[in-house]
This record gives structure tokens, C-alpha cells and sequence, in this order.
């Protein structure tokens, strides 16, 4: 039987202009489980853009703590770090229905996910 859990992630925002490939706010941490060692898949991400900016993301999935740039910073991620990167799913401005207060994109697919030795912890960075 499928259990279905929600996630919520809230990265802390500069208020000055991002460019293309700047990183965005801090390594979020997403706990997916009680246990472990979990696996997992990521069937749906939803990203809220509250200043109709529609902006191209790509978030960069990882199984345990990486170092990443400062906020605002170009991104840029070690060869040793990349070796946990689960995998990287890619929100397009084209992905974004807007309405006069804010705008919304939503991924669907099937992404498997495990939490690496360190516990059932995943984490996200966002581009």
C-alpha cells in the first residue's frame, strides 16, 4: 500500500535580483521518514512564486548535506558533493499559471529518491 506524505519547504529569499545559475538561498533539509534508510519517489513538486517572477529553477536532490554557494552566488557544487546528487528535476518558466497575485508550477513525474547513510534526510538546493 502507497502512503503519501507532504512536504514543505520554504527557502530563505534575497531580496535583490538573482541571475541565471545563482543559488538560491540555503541547502534546504526535507526529512522523509522516521526510519533509517527510506526510499522514496517524488511524484509531485509544486513551486509557489509569490512576485510573479516565473523564474526557471532546477533543484538539485542530494542524500546528504553538500557544501553550496552563498545566497545569490553563482552555484556551483564540488565533483565529491555530485557524487550524492540523486538526481535534478528542472521547473521551466513555461511550467507557471499565474493569476494577479502569484504563480504557480507544478512537476509530475517519478522520481526515486533514498536517504544516504546519515539518516532519513534528503536534501535540496535549489538553482
Amino acid at each position: 500500500m502507497r502512503q503519501y506524505r507532504r512536504y514543505s519547504v520554504t527557502p530563505d529569499v534575497d531580496t535583490a535580483a538573482y541571475a541565471t545559475g545563482d543559488q538560491v538561498a540555503a541547502l534546504q533539509t526535507i526529512k522523509v521518514s522516521t526510519a533509517s534508510r527510506i526510499g522514496a519517489e517524488i511524484i509531485m513538486i509544486t513551486v509557489l512564486d509569490k512576485g510573479l517572477q516565473k523564474s526557471a529553477l532546477d533543484l538539485f536532490f542530494f542524500d546528504r548535506s553538500v557544501t553550496v554557494a552563498a545566497d545569490n552566488a553563482a552555484a556551483s557544487f564540488t565533483d565529491a558533493d555530485m557524487r550524492f546528487c540523486l538526481g535534478v528535476v528542472n521547473v521551466l518558466a513555461a511550467d507557471y499559471d499565474d493569476n494577479a497575485a502569484n504563480s504557480i508550477a507544478t512537476w509530475q513525474g517519478n522520481f526515486p529518491i533514498i536517504a544516504g547513510d546519515a539518516g532519513p534526510t534528503i536534501y535540496l538546493a535549489v538553482v
